[in-house]
Formats: C-alpha cells, structure tokens, sequence
C-alpha cells in the first residue's frame, strides 16, 4: 500500500512540475512574444469597450480618437481615423477582429489607461463614480509637415522624412503607397477583412511603415557615407584631385564601371561630390579597403535597427563582407552604393 502511495504521490509531483514547467513557459517566457503578435486579441477584446484616448499631431491635429459606435453595435466605441492614410504607417490600426499595429499596438496602455501612473492617477475619479482613465498619445510629427511631404511625393513610391536637427525628432515621416486605417478599424468585419486581404497583396506594401520597415538600393545617396568614411580615414581632403574619366576597371576585374550615361567626371573632391561622379567613390572604396569600409559603415549605423520608438524597425546592410578581398570589383561597386548595398530611408 506504502508503495502505491509512494508512487502515486510521485505521479501528481511530476504533473505539477510538467503543469509549473508550461505555465512558466507560455507566461512568463513567452509574454512578450504572445503579446507582440498582431493577432492576439484579447487584450483588445478586454480593451475594446473602454474609452481610448487619442493620439495628437505636435501641431494639434488628432489622427486617431474613439467614437461613439452606431445605436444597434454591441460595441460602445469605434476607433476613427480623420486623416486618413496621412499617419497610417505611424497610427496602425485598431480592430476588434484584426488587433492592432503601430503606435495603437505599442502605447495601447496608454490609451486605454492602464500604465501605473494611470492607474494611480485614476483612483479618485474611479471612487467619485468616473472610471475613464484614457491617455492621449502626443506625435513629434507635424501634420503640416506630413501633407507637403505627401504632396511632394505624390504617386512615386518611396519615403520623405525629416528630422530635427538639435533633438533628432521626427517631424514627418510620409511612404507611398499608405493605406486608410478607417475601413480595417470599422464594426463590419467581413467588409474589413476583404480590405485587410487586398492591403496585403497589395504591390508596394502599403501595410508597412517603408520608411523604417524597407530597405532599398540608395544609389548615390551613399556616397555621403563614402566621403565620410575617407575623409574620417585621413584617405581624401577638399583638396584630393580625381582624374576625368568615363570609366574605371577596378582591381580583379576585366569589367570597367562608368559614370552615370557614361558621362567624363572628374576634379576635386567638392566637384566630383556635387556632381555624384560614380568612379572617385568607387576608387575612395578600393582605396580604403574592405576592412576600413565595413568597419566604417559599421560606426555609421549600417547594420543596426533604426533606433525608433515604432515597433519592428529593420537595418540597413552593406552585403556580405566574406571574402570581398577577393571581390575588390563588388566594393568598388558598393561605393557609390550599388551591388549588394541596401539601406532604410529613415
């Protein structure tokens, strides 16, 4: 009986571990992750018939507030959008069926009120019968500056984004395409989820911020970078000369590089700078080698997710740098910011 007893009890002690193990593991462990998933809905369902506070332009512009939902919803709220797709990639999204994304997502507890400063902050309004602790999200960004980054850019697909100097604020930070919040956020889901489906196939992924989730080939822009690095290394000053040319074999290669439209470009640094001659840069980056190029573009940031209070941020990339001792041709190339090089706007 003794043993029964014994080998019983062994039992339940292996399930409670197994039970404690598993707990641990999907609460604790796992939290954040299961939080982070877009579509985790119960904390929007628990949120969803709370009052939402709003999220604020620097200038007073509300781009996201909380309604009230039409008399036959079983809802109380639905989440508004005035501006439309002006602050999409910044604002998300906010629905009871599709969860949440951007700013809605990561400062959900500030909007509904649930920080604990909130909540402290809250108890003498909750004991006097008023249980609204909602909290309004304040954007660096300008409305006026987003509308003339939008309208600049019009129907090309790319990003404007412009920060301010002394803080490195964000006052505008425009993508197209974008998309409208307000059909993915409103009460008839089947109609949201047929927007939410086409948004996705959708060329140009109008779903992701593409100025801080896109990387693209920066073209000359890169040669700021280049210039840096040389200029960093001791390698060039304002007074280095390059030789007017139309084209350049680079070392291992029987392949010249060329200037843009094969165009002869050449003269001291500031004219070859202004006039984005593709060869000078190209021959700064051979010059300075792969070892000081990666380690250069490395103290520049390339490499490393932009540092944004938005979620998901993606990183600017050199290429691979194995071997390319032996692939002189390709860093030339990466120079002027061809090949394998690909950088994220903002």
């Amino acid at each position: 009986m003794n043993r029964q007893i014994r080998q019983l009890a062994a039992g339940f002690m292996a399930l409670y571990i197994s039970l404690f193990v598993a707990l641990n593991y999907w609460q604790v462990e796992r939290q954040e992750d299961l939080n982070a998933r877009v579509d985790n809905k119960r904390q929007i369902i628990r949120e969803f018939n709370q009052p939402r506070g709003p999220i604020v332009t620097a200038d007073g512009v509300v781009v996201a507030d909380s309604v009230a939902a039409p008399a036959a919803s079983e809802y109380d709220f639905q989440r508004r959008y005035p501006t439309a797709d002006l602050f999409a990639n910044v604002t998300g999204y906010y629905s009871i069926n599709y969860g949440a994304t951007q700013i809605e997502k990561l400062r959900s507890d500030v909007l509904v009120g649930t920080t604990g400063q909130q909540r402290v902050l809250g108890l003498a309004e909750l004991v006097g019968g008023q249980g609204d602790n909602s909290g309004t999200v304040r954007l660096t960004m300008r409305s006026d500056l987003q509308q003339v980054a939008k309208d600049a850019l019009g129907e090309r697909e790319g990003s404007v984004v412009v920060i301010e100097i002394e803080t490195g604020a964000i006052a505008a930070m425009w993508s197209y395409p974008s998309y409208d919040p307000n059909p993915i956020s409103a009460l008839d889901f089947e109609s949201a989820g047929e927007v939410l489906t086409f948004l996705q196939a959708a060329p140009g992924d109008p779903l992701l911020a593409n100025a801080y989730q896109q990387r693209y080939m920066p073209g000359s822009t890169f040669k700021v970078l280049t210039t840096g690095i040389a200029l960093e290394a001791g390698l060039i000053n304002t007074r280095t000369t390059f030789p007017t040319e139309v084209e350049w074999v680079p070392p291992q290669t029987d392949n010249p590089l060329a200037n843009f439209e094969s165009t002869p470009c050449g003269g001291d640094l500031p004219e070859v700078f202004a006039r984005s001659c593709n060869i000078p840069f190209a021959r700064t980056a051979v010059n300075l080698g792969p070892a000081a190029m990666v380690s250069g573009v490395q103290d520049w940031g390339v490499g490393e997710e932009i540092p944004i209070d938005l979620p998901r941020p993606v990183a600017s990339t050199f290429g691979s740098s194995d071997n390319l001792d032996q692939a002189l041709a390709l860093l030339a190339m990466r120079g002027f910011g061809g090949n394998e090089v690909q950088m994220v706007p903002l």
